[in-house]
């Protein structure tokens, strides 16, 4: 049989403080440890996992999720596809309908980091997108950052 590695003051502390607003897997990681171990210990512990919205978030889902779909949901909010789905179950927002135009991280991560220094033409031919479509997005990641009260980068 395996020895378990006792739990530390600091362990429960840490529990304590993030249970209820990182992922279980999350925790689990920072502590080296199997998420049902840290369910176990937070329910000794009385440590409720309830997961509390701020009011952007929840403008956020309303705004983003039907047109954008959970991935970007998730991305940008760095929540669980899984939470997204319960809260928008949970308060009767629609569920994205399945597309194929998304646009995808990469897309977005080249958007952000070329921003400052090329043109939405330039960055629109590396993307593959429009013009137009290049600077519709890039004004939704920078409003979206905004609402969540994410640093963005401005258009150089």
């Amino acid at each position: 049989m395996a020895k378990h590695k006792p739990w530390s003051e600091e362990d429960d502390r840490y529990i304590k403080e993030n249970y209820s607003r990182l992922p279980v897997t999350q925790v689990a990681k920072d502590l080296g440890r199997h998420p049902s171990a840290i369910k176990r210990r937070a329910a000794r512990l009385q440590v409720n996992h309830k997961v509390s919205w701020t009011e952007g978030e929840r403008r956020f889902i309303e705004k983003n999720l039907p047109l954008e779909g959970f991935d970007y949901c998730e991305r940008s909010m760095k929540r669980s596809a899984e939470a997204i789905r319960m809260y928008a179950r949970k308060h009767n927002i629609p569920m994205p309908n399945p597309r194929s135009d998304y646009w995808t991280a990469e897309e977005d991560e080249i958007l952000v980091n070329h921003i400052q220094t090329h043109t939405y033409y330039q960055i629109s031919l590396m993307v593959g997108r429009t013009q137009e479509a290049t600077r519709k997005r890039y004004q939704k990641l920078r409003d979206d950052a905004e609402l969540l009260g994410f640093p963005f980068p401005k258009k150089g």
